[in-house]
């Protein structure tokens, strides 16, 4: 009856926070499924917060002990898990182990904020709901005691004893159970639920692959943790083990002489191994939106590359085009490209006849044009199945043999700089520093789903190209506004007349397949896309993009970049009109209602005796 009565008197303020998510829904993004599922955990804590107090309620009739007891009892759970991790870690300390394995049973509080996290763990449900019923029944054991016989004791006895037994039991075997059936992402941005890119590359997985976690007992990285079951649920040759550096000291040397940080990965795949830093899975960018660091999770990405280089048989090979003063490419690309599983060789046109080893050729800023015979050349590689990815930009000079080349895949360039008149798609006061639309494609679906800009500095525009091969098909990855036009005389930003209106395509991927040969080309407009200060201001967007249109030129569709997620909650806009108002609701209106409320009831009762 008590602990029935103190979990109404806890329900019944919680009633107007159920109210709370639907009300914030109206100011901005709000994970409906995280916050009712938080709620109702915080339930759960609170019934086994007042199931403990009520059995130390049952060891004495005096009512300030019994409550100094619980608030000691509760306040030092709340703080376990911290006395936990004060405790040196030793090998050979056993008595230290145990003692941190006996602190983890009171984490009553810690629980929780696994779901504030975004992850619902049917094992905390369990924990709870046990917690409550071994401490209710205790107190039902205490108060039979005072007056039941010493059979009637041990009857009881024996019966708690069972719950005990049985509720330790149950959370076992939940814990036990594979984390697909108990541990489920409610986190806004699905933190936890690998992407279709990874999916894709694990149904092809046949190799091993086995995810150390290095992290020393008690310290590990639960989302990190949560992520990992994911890849090992998605296929049953990927499996974790968590290394204890205390333990095992000489595990990392193996792989690595870098000083590895806590919840840093070791991926192997047979002999082949991939380190993963943990400062490489939690990443910082800058927010152009809100000018503000957005903390970054960029779990899956690190690991489904080091996956795709631990499983892949050989590297890509990419030729660059050389000898028409072409710009490098960028070292942090080449990177990056390296970690894809791509690699990179030269050629230029002195050397004869492509070389047989190809997947794929890159075009970068060429200054000079194309000789006819190399045209002829890369025509004929195309025809049979090749891949090509070019960028040119604003400033590059008229190229008219490559540019009859571009035109058999269906496009053409617009002489001049592109200039967007919306504000919304450019830089504030650099109206030729363009925040293009990202069009729906295979290459640019994680920068859609992740709302993420890419910028394009001195842009020309790509219009379509006539008398097209009915066997190419061409599609346009970036768009600029319907406000924005094309200018060859840049003494001023201003619409002249003789400028060419847009939209145009910025970036465009074109395809032909004749019978089962199929060829790919990429074209961006842009030649300082990926310079590193241009890319740094759109957090790597712009060479993540160019990355993933290399993957798909080259055919490898589970290549393509899996975005970060952001762990920053999304905003709410209140004006200071609307914060007032539902300040006063739950501040003045709701409490003085139930003061007036409980003060009728009195006065009514108060009459009738």
């Amino acid at each position: 009856g008590k602990f029935f009565a103190l979990s109404l008197f806890l329900l019944i303020p919680v009633l107007f926070i159920l109210v709370c998510p639907l009300i914030l829904r109206r100011y901005g993004q709000v994970s409906m499924l995280q916050a009712y599922s938080c709620i109702f955990i915080f339930i759960l804590m609170g019934c086994a917060c007042i199931a403990v107090g009520i059995f130390f309620s049952s060891l004495t009739d005096k009512t300030i002990l019994s409550a100094s007891v619980t608030f000691a009892v509760l306040l030092f759970a709340y703080l376990a898990d911290r006395l936990g991790a004060l405790l040196p870690s030793s090998s050979g300390a056993w008595i230290l182990r145990l003692l941190k394995r006996l602190l983890s049973l009171f984490y009553l509080f810690r629980n929780y904020y696994d779901f504030t996290d975004g992850v619902f763990l049917v094992r905390h449900v369990i924990y709870y709901l046990a917690v409550t019923v071994v401490f209710l029944s205790a107190a039902i054991l205490v108060t039979e005691a005072r007056t039941a016989g010493r059979k009637r004791r041990m009857e009881n006895g024996f019966v708690f004893a069972c719950i005990l037994l049985s509720m330790i039991l149950l959370y076992r075997i939940v814990c036990l159970l594979p984390g697909h059936y108990t541990d489920f992402d409610i986190s806004s941005e699905r933190i936890y639920t690998i992407s279709n890119q990874t999916e894709k590359l694990l149904e092809d997985l046949t190799e091993p692959v086995e995810i150390n976690l290095i992290a020393s007992e008690g310290n590990e990285d639960g989302r990190l943790l949560q992520l990992i079951d994911s890849y090992v649920a998605a296929n049953p040759h990927v499996t974790r083990s968590i290394v204890d550096p205390v333990k095992n000291p000489t595990f990392s040397l193996q792989y690595t002489q870098d000083l590895l940080a806590e919840n840093s990965l070791i991926l192997t795949c047979g002999e082949k191994s991939k380190v993963i830093h943990n400062k490489d899975i939690y990443t910082t960018s800058y927010d152009y939106n809100s000018g503000d660091e957005n903390n970054l999770f960029d779990g899956e990405g690190q690991i489904t590359s080091a996956i795709r280089y631990l499983s892949a048989d050989s590297l890509h090979t990419v030729y660059l085009l050389a000898g028409h003063g072409e710009t490098a490419l960028p070292d942090a690309f080449k990177t990056q490209a390296g970690r894809e599983g791509i690699s990179f060789a030269e050629w230029n046109a002195m050397a004869g006849l492509l070389p047989g080893d190809a997947d794929g050729y890159v075009l970068l800023a060429p200054q000079k044009d194309l000789q006819e015979a190399e045209k002829d050349l890369l025509s004929e590689y195309l025809s049979g199945g090749g891949n090509l990815l070019v960028l040119t930009g604003a400033a590059s000079p008229a190229l008219p043999v490559l540019s009859s080349l571009l035109s058999e895949y269906g496009y053409k360039a617009v002489p001049g700089v592109v200039i967007e008149a919306d504000a919304n798609f450019s830089i504030p006061s650099y109206a030729n520093f363009l925040l293009p639309k990202i069009e729906t494609h295979e290459i640019t679906e994680p920068l859609t789903r992740g709302n993420d800009l890419v910028l394009l500095p001195n842009a020309h525009g790509i219009v379509p190209a006539e008398n097209v091969r009915k066997t190419v098909t061409g599609t346009d990855l970036l768009t600029s506004s319907i406000n924005s036009y094309s200018k060859t005389d840049t003494s001023t930003w201003n619409y002249e007349n003789g400028d060419v209106a847009g939209p145009f395509a910025l970036a465009v991927c074109a395809q032909e397949t004749v019978g089962s040969i199929s060829s790919r080309l990429v074209w961006f407009s842009s030649t300082d896309m990926l310079n590193d200060q241009i890319d740094g201001m759109v957090s790597g967007n712009n060479t993540d993009l160019v990355m993933n249109a290399m993957q798909w030129m080259l055919g490898n569709d589970s290549g393509i970049a899996v975005r970060p997620r952001t762990l920053r909650q999304a905003a709410l806009q209140l004006n200071a009109k609307q914060a007032a108002f539902w300040t006063n609701i739950f501040v003045w209106v709701i409490p003085v209602f139930w003061i007036i409320a409980g003060i009728l009831v009195a006065v009514v009762r108060k009459k009738r005796e």
